[in-house]
């Protein structure tokens, strides 16, 4: 652990992996960072964030709002910009390690710098996993569908056999 004060120290600090995260063949990169009052907490608090980061690499969907007002009032221009995001993130990260991890101390705290790594190969695997399962439930869906239409088809043409029967019966007597 580093000790070092807050303010521009802390980003002379920062890891460069923080900010240019290095390609790694085969593999998705995620970094995080987070303060705590515990060093565990300040860990488990940026490899989240690390996750959180592959994880919108995948899929994210993102909801955003802008507004832009501007004014002159007696030549004096005055401007108002407000925005909002939100940001949803639902994918599951299973194989994720952590790559790097640095703490430093910040003012009686500590924020912790993570970079974790999830290798593609086994997301595509994944991926390929629950679209197969997919495909399972729908093929029996389907076939469970079809089985049922022959069902209702079966039971009409007895149904018509019935009633050409029961007009045969009649006609005869």
């Amino acid at each position: 652990v580093a000790g070092c004060g807050g303010g521009d120290e802390a980003i002379d600090e920062m890891p460069g992996w923080m900010t240019e995260k290095p390609q790694v063949e085969n593999h998705l990169i995620g970094t995080g960072t987070a303060v705590s009052g515990g060093m565990q907490m300040a860990m488990s608090k940026a490899e989240t964030r690390a996750r959180d980061d592959i994880a919108s690499t995948v899929e994210v969907r993102v909801q955003s709002l802008t507004k832009d007002f501007q004014e002159e009032v007696s030549g004096e221009m005055r401007s108002q910009f407000t925005q909002a995001q939100k940001q949803v993130v639902s994918q599951v990260i299973s194989g994720s390690s952590t790559r790097e991890t640095e703490v430093v101390e910040q003012d009686d705290k500590y924020r912790a710098y993570v970079m974790m790594e999830m290798p593609i190969g086994k997301a595509s695997k994944q991926l390929m996993s629950k679209l197969q399962s997919n495909e399972e439930l729908y093929t029996q869906f389907r076939a469970s569908e079809a089985f049922e239409q022959l069902q209702e088809e079966v039971e009409k043409y007895e149904q018509s056999q019935t009633e050409t029967a029961t007009r045969d019966s009649t006609r005869g007597n």
